[in-house]
């Protein structure tokens, strides 16, 4: 009896350890390096996940809410109202909307979720463009192309063809392929979240850039650098890749997806909490 007791204490002390872990994990506030700051722009949107900027320089955001196998889909297009803090529905009904890619009149949408086109919003309309397995980001090319890359097992990488939507696989394997995006002499760089590394697609084959991040989800690039999110729940971190150092801007964000430049400020979607940051250097 006295073995039982003292073995249910040191279990009971275990679980008190670990919820208080996960308490300060879900409630200690976003740290930022030196230099840089932040504030909270907007906290009402759901599940927040993909930001792009139109033509006209409004902005267009995905909200992804949690989605029930078999269930009608929960997802939304909004158009953000920032000075207000509100946002106006352009499309629902969308299953785990995710990539953003503005396209001429309107905005292209991938689906996160099996046995769903990838769409296109245009003057007020949805309308299935394609089948792909699991698409996440989307990014345009100089030459006028898409890349889109799976989520899935065995995922791919894909070319398409805009004008015709024919699709050329470049590369195939992926585990959670999540982030692409066209950096500085046209180069090609991807993040499988099931991996540390950021990867350059070049002539056929993934080359190994950079090491020692987790869970890595979106990617932006710039022509100065290219901007990373780790899609991990209680300790993502915004990081900034110069093509030769990583640089950490901020940590203890919650599943941070999409970012934005906005002048010489940049937009965060952090879909742990609902909500939009904005940092600055200072």
């Amino acid at each position: 009896m006295p073995l039982l007791k003292l073995t249910l204490a040191v279990l009971a002390l275990l679980l008190l350890f670990a919820l208080a872990m996960l308490a300060w994990l879900r409630f200690t506030p976003v740290s930022v390096a030196h230099g840089w700051s932040y504030v909270v722009v907007q906290d009402n949107l759901e599940r927040i996940t993909s930001l792009a900027r139109m033509p006209d320089g409004s902005i267009v955001a995905t909200l992804s809410p949690r989605q029930h196998l078999g269930g009608p889909g929960q997802g939304r297009l909004v158009q953000l109202d920032l000075a207000n803090e509100r946002y106006r529905v352009l499309a629902d009904g969308l299953y785990k909307p995710n990539g953003l890619l503005p396209y001429p009149g309107g905005v292209v949408i991938t689906q996160e979720m099996a046995n769903q086109p990838v769409l296109r919003w245009k003057d007020g309309k949805v309308e299935p463009l394609l089948m792909l397995v699991k698409p996440e980001s989307i990014v345009g090319t100089t030459a006028g192309q898409w890349l889109v890359i799976e989520d899935t097992t065995g995922g791919r990488l894909l070319q398409v063809d805009p004008g015709t939507l024919e699709k050329t696989v470049l590369h195939q394997g992926f585990k959670a392929g999540e982030g692409v995006c066209v950096g500085r002499d046209r180069r090609i760089f991807v993040v499988d979240n099931k991996t540390s590394v950021l990867q350059e697609y070049r002539d056929g084959s993934m080359l190994t850039v950079l090491g020692g991040l987790h869970g890595p989800g979106f990617l932006r690039c710039t022509r100065d650098g290219i901007w990373i999110t780790e899609d991990v729940t209680n300790n993502g971190r915004l990081i900034f890749y110069d093509y030769e150092q990583m640089h950490v801007v901020a940590e203890h964000l919650h599943s941070p997806q999409s970012v934005l430049e906005d002048g010489q400020t940049l937009l965060l979607a952090e879909q742990g909490r609902s909500r939009l940051l904005r940092f600055t250097r200072q």
